[in-house]
């Protein structure tokens, strides 16, 4: 009589292997018990703890980087601000502008060229290159 291999059969099989790792042996039941089930849902490691969390903990830090590099609004540096070409730094003014007085700005609107202007004379100077625009001394604004 021959006998016929099953699935759960190779699975319980390569579990005793070292190809264990690869297979992950958590997911191998016996037909008394079930194969066990991960408490989170996503990817999960051999003991069926979920890494999909730590996937996207990478990612959210990996944003608020990338957001902390490419700072915007108030929180620009002069030096930064400087090195930007004349529509980024409408633009940044802009959004400088609605963080301060709570309100939507064009990068074309006169109190965005004004304040650019302003900035361009301050943050020229080298000292102040590591100062955010919000706080740069522009004389009222």
């Amino acid at each position: 009589m021959r006998r016929t291999t099953t699935k759960k059969g190779l699975l319980a099989a390569a579990c005793t292997l070292p190809l264990a790792l690869a297979v992950g042996c958590n997911d191998v039941g016996t037909e008394d018990q079930p194969p066990e089930q991960p408490d989170q849902p996503g990817v999960n490691d051999t003991n069926g703890n979920g890494i999909g969390d730590d996937l996207g903990d990478t990612w959210d830090d990996t944003q608020q980087e990338v957001e902390d590099f490419f700072a915007t609004g108030g929180d620009t540096r002069c030096g930064d601000f400087i090195e930007q070409d004349e529509a980024d730094q409408f633009d940044t003014v802009a959004s400088y502008l609605e963080e301060e007085q709570d309100r939507t700005f064009e990068s074309t609107d006169p109190e965005v060229e004004e304040t650019t202007m302003r900035l361009l004379e301050v943050c020229g100077d080298p000292a102040e290159a590591d100062t955010e625009i919000r706080d740069a001394d522009t004389g009222g604004m």
